[in-house]
């Protein structure tokens, strides 16, 4: 046996329990009270064992609305490893983001398989992204011939001028996605109404950072939901809500599940722990995302979705933007929109979620992995730790208590959005199929380990996902 995992407390959907894990050729291969023999032992030392995060919404060196991020795929996927994920779901769009060259989103995909596959240290996946229109048939083709390479998954926007999709051209997807066995989900907001009240606070003379929430008020987002839900069910397809951060989305979802919808939400830590009242500190600039941050009843009102199976995802929506153009900018309108996070992907989770007695340990696997893998085409590779499954496993120290401090990461960036917060749970080892990538606290992964994981989806696992 190459690898076994000893005295660990394995966490699975099911329940806890305690179990060697055996690990052959990148594969699980037993899970038992026996120890067989292996050329490296692991000791957790009744530590939890998890299912590697699957990171479902993520931006890897991604420049945006003009900033360029200091990070590269490899020191994206190093902090995203220390953040205990083992597979990230980054983005491909039709166009070069830095010389605007038309590729196709096969193109981009090639390009971005190509470094990320030299440089990332964990495995890597797909969502694709359409934002030229003018084709409507070549679109389609174009995403039948991303599922059929093995990215099932795609996001569009409904919002930013030159992003944002029509309804009917979101229609005309959601029914490919139906014929082709692919996944959609949306970026919901309401551009129009966002549109309007951004103009009437930048005339009024208001600026600040305080205004972006209020430009975007709940009702931005909630607007938007509803109209992606009625189309699916209209298309009779399932979609993807990316980053839901409003009690009035929860409720929506909530509906549409409760009459049979396929409907699939995702929430990030920054709208499960964040509130607008940041916007008023000096550097509220940081906090400038999209969605954006919103009250703590809304916190809550997700809390309480993602233990329900309202909310089925769990992703970073990580954007390395600097703080410098970020703080730079002269409105709020103006500033560059995204937030780094994904070394903190997990102690979140855990620490405000489990240790709080918000959402159990299965729950934390479900959202925070096994669902991403059912609905984006990854099982039975990745997701779960089961004889069969990639041997992407975590182990987490869940008495382990630090203060977030930006000196103590390693993401690629100056700032860090919950700095001075103590958090209780921590990764200390990260194993990608097999092999080590952090080993007590230590980097020992190199870059170019990581693979592409290309799949299909399974259309009867995926009515599993709650």
């Amino acid at each position: 046996m190459e690898l076994v995992i000893k005295n660990g407390k394995v966490v699975m959907p099911g329940g806890v329990f305690e179990a060697n894990v055996a690990v052959e050729n990148g594969k699980i291969v037993s899970l038992g009270k026996t120890e067989p023999k292996a050329d490296k032992i692991v000791d957790a030392g009744g530590k939890l064992v998890l299912p590697g995060l699957i990171d479902s919404h993520s931006h890897i060196a991604q420049p945006f609305q003009g900033a360029l991020p200091k990070e590269t795929w490899e020191t994206g996927s190093v902090s995203a490893a220390f953040g205990g994920i083992t597979t990230v779901i980054d983005f491909a769009a039709q166009f070069d983001p830095i010389t605007y060259e038309k590729l196709g989103v096969m193109g981009d995909i090639k390009r971005k398989e190509e470094i990320a596959g030299k440089q990332s240290v964990i495995d890597f996946s797909f969502h694709g992204i359409f934002v030229d229109f003018s084709d409507m048939n070549a679109v389609l083709r174009e995403m039948e011939e991303v599922v059929n390479y093995g990215y099932p998954s795609f996001k569009e926007f409904m919002t930013y001028l030159l992003l944002a999709i029509s309804d009917w051209n979101l229609y005309l997807m959601l029914n490919k996605s139906r014929e082709v066995g692919a996944t959609v989900g949306v970026h919901a907001e309401n551009y129009s109404l966002e549109e309007g009240m951004v103009k009437k606070f930048v005339e009024e003379g208001k600026k600040e950072p305080k205004y972006h929430p209020l430009s975007k008020p709940n009702l931005v987002e909630a607007e938007a939901i509803q109209r992606a839900i009625i189309l699916a069910e209209w298309a009779k397809s399932r979609i993807y809500i990316a980053h839901m951060s409003t009690k009035e989305g929860v409720e929506l979802v909530r509906n549409a599940r409760m009459r049979g919808a396929a409907v699939y939400a995702e929430t990030c830590p920054q709208y499960l722990t964040l509130t607008d009242d940041l916007y008023e500190r000096p550097d509220g600039a940081n906090f400038i995302i999209s969605p954006p941050l919103r009250k703590k009843e809304d916190n809550e009102a997700l809390w309480r979705a993602l233990a329900e199976g309202y909310v089925a995802l769990y992703g970073s929506d990580h954007v390395p933007l600097p703080s410098e153009a970020k703080m730079a900018a002269k409105s709020f309108n103006e500033t560059p929109n995204g937030a780094p996070g994904n070394e903190l992907m997990l102690p979140i989770l855990y620490s405000e979620g489990v240790n709080k007695g918000r959402i159990t340990l299965p729950r934390l696997v479900e959202v925070s992995s096994l669902n991403a893998s059912k609905l984006f085409g990854l099982y039975p590779k990745k997701g779960l730790i089961a004889p069969g499954f990639d041997a992407d496993i975590v182990i987490l120290d869940h008495k382990l208590k630090k203060k977030v401090r930006l000196e103590d990461l390693h993401m690629d960036i100056d700032y860090v959005n919950w700095e001075g917060w103590e958090l209780t749970g921590w990764p200390t080892t990260v194993i990608s199929r097999g092999a080590l990538v952090i080993e007590e606290g230590q980097l020992v992964g190199k870059p170019g380990h990581g693979k592409p994981v290309r799949g299909k989806i399974d259309e009867g696992i995926i009515k599993t996902v709650r």
